[in-house]
């Protein structure tokens, strides 16, 4: 079975975590919720709400831009 738009996401989300060395708080932070959530995530045992997921989304495509213009 292929995986879901949120797994996609997560998956993501996860990629990038990993190349930040993991800053888990940093998302936190960034989306007002507790890093124990954002861990829970990332393990795939909870899924972001519509709303957090359309943030991620935004967020992400924000850093993509970024890491292009440097």
């Amino acid at each position: 079975m292929p995986p879901t738009e949120a797994e996609k996401l997560m998956a993501e989300v996860k990629a990038w975590a990993d190349q930040k060395r993991g800053r888990r708080s940093e998302l936190a932070r960034t989306f007002g919720v507790s890093p124990q959530l954002v861990t829970n995530w990332l393990a795939g045992r909870k899924m972001p709400t519509l709303d957090d997921g359309l943030k991620l989304q935004a967020f992400l495509r924000r850093e993509r831009k970024s890491r292009r213009r440097k």
